[in-house]
């Protein structure tokens, strides 16, 4: 091999143990998918934790890893047999490590300044269906 493909896999690899080892923090990391998967139901006007700002999510960061990890949270009824739902709510494999290590390396803020933009699906939901939450009750909200 020459050197010069030496020096670009070396280079490949240490960008993969970057990406790798990068802190995860709620700014950067877990407020997006807070926001899309979450903020229906947890924001301040509804269930017992708002999950729209780091200030109060933070205090509940281990039950929410403990939620996560058991796939009670979010919740969702549908037999995954009988196909995929549009609005399917369940965190990826992906989504559900990003926030347990979140928690596991101390439930970090980050720079606020990389939160993703606030028209949050909740907001989007709540416009479009204002009674979803009363009409499905607490256990689906």
């Amino acid at each position: 091999m020459s050197k010069g493909v030496l020096f670009r896999i070396s280079l490949w690899i240490l960008c993969l143990a970057c990406c790798a080892n990068a802190e995860i923090t709620y700014s950067h990391d877990v407020a997006a998918i807070f926001y899309q998967k979450c903020t229906v139901c947890h924001h301040p006007d509804d269930v017992a934790m708002s999950l729209m700002d780091y200030k109060s999510a933070r205090p509940g960061f281990r039950a929410i890893r403990q939620a996560v990890l058991l796939k009670r949270m979010p919740p969702w009824f549908a037999d995954p047999g009988t196909g995929h739902f549009s609005n399917d709510p369940s965190l990826s494999e992906s989504e559900s490590q990003t926030i347990t290590r979140w928690v596991d390396e101390g439930a970090k803020e980050g720079n606020p300044s990389e939160l993703p933009q606030l028209l949050s699906t909740w907001m989007v939901g709540v416009l479009a269906n204002p009674t979803r939450c009363s009409t499905l009750g607490r256990i689906m909200c």
